[in-house]
């Protein structure tokens, strides 16, 4: 068993071509699926989460995003700081809904560079930033 390994029993699994595999084991290492089997894998992933009756899919990506947008105004009138906490947590809500990866198509600053080095860094969670930068 390897550091950051995870068996994942899952009741269905839906893969990439929309068909649906039902009773799936799932090994997981650093994040990545590297096995997937009809029978349990033992020991070689570590723990086992088991997720009978519930949905696996592959995490979703939106490649077109500008993170430290906020719903109540325009980002622009608001300080870097605070663009940067705002992206943080944006960036937190679509890891929780399944969105492994985001696009961010412009930022000003350094505000992008700073939430995706935070997720990177493991002061919060986030799906991968992949950031251009100021336009």
């Amino acid at each position: 068993m390897k550091s950051g390994s995870l068996s994942v029993y899952a009741g269905y699994l839906i893969v990439s071509d929309g068909k649906v595999r039902e009773n799936v084991y799932l090994g997981i290492e650093g994040g990545v699926i590297k096995e997937v089997s009809d029978k349990p894998l033992g020991d070689r992933y570590g723990e086992e989460v088991d997720y009978s009756g519930k949905y696996v899919m592959p995490g979703l990506i939106d490649a077109h995003v500008h993170i430290r947008y906020d719903p109540y105004g325009d980002p622009e009138k608001r300080s870097h700081e605070y663009q940067a906490l705002r992206g943080a947590e944006n960036a937190r809500k679509a890891l929780s809904i399944g969105v492994t990866s985001l696009g961010e198509a412009g930022g000003i600053g350094n505000v992008v560079f700073a939430v995706r080095n935070a997720i990177n860094n493991g002061v919060t969670h986030g799906p991968r930033l992949f950031v251009s930068g100021e336009m």
